[in-house]
């Protein structure tokens, strides 16, 4: 609702039902502009004046309610616009974090082969001389062993 000079230039619809012209004012919700509809719901038993039969001064005080509701729906919807783009913002950082957890369990995985490997790696350079020494050692051995099978005794 807009005015110029006093006079309602338009109709404001109600936010509550789409569509329906504020037509009404609810006496005992202060002057609250209301729909034919609103009188029905939360209005019911209530009493009400046709906004026509204002006098100039309460169309002033009305037509400013309607402007302050009209920015506070603004800047609601403004902020519900923001806290959307936060919570996606929110739910691609917890996608990362997930995804990086994983790659930190992987890696984890990873580093645990690592030391089995390094693990391993130490225990071939303690047995590996031992494994050379019987290497150089088996012909010896095998001799001595053929020898000791004709009656020799075994020496090593």
């Amino acid at each position: 609702m807009a005015t110029e000079k006093g006079n309602v230039e338009q109709t404001q619809t109600c936010s509550e039902h789409s569509g329906k012209s504020l037509e009404l004012f609810c006496t005992k919700c202060d002057n609250q502009p209301i729909c034919v509809k609103c009188v029905l719901g939360k209005h019911k038993g209530h009493s009400f004046e046709d906004i026509a039969s204002l006098p100039e001064t309460e169309k002033k005080k009305l037509v400013g309610k309607l402007e302050t509701l009209a920015k506070i729906k603004r800047m609601i919807a403004k902020d519900r616009k923001e806290m959307e783009e936060t919570l996606a913002k929110f739910e691609e950082t917890e996608k990362t974090l997930d995804d990086l957890s994983n790659r930190g369990d992987s890696i984890a995985e990873r580093v645990e082969a690592l030391s089995d490997v390094e693990q391993a790696t130490t225990i071939y350079r303690e047995i590996d001389p031992l494994i050379e020494r019987v290497k150089k050692d088996f012909p010896q051995m095998k001799k001595e062993l053929e020898k000791s099978k004709s009656g020799s005794v075994l020496k090593w």
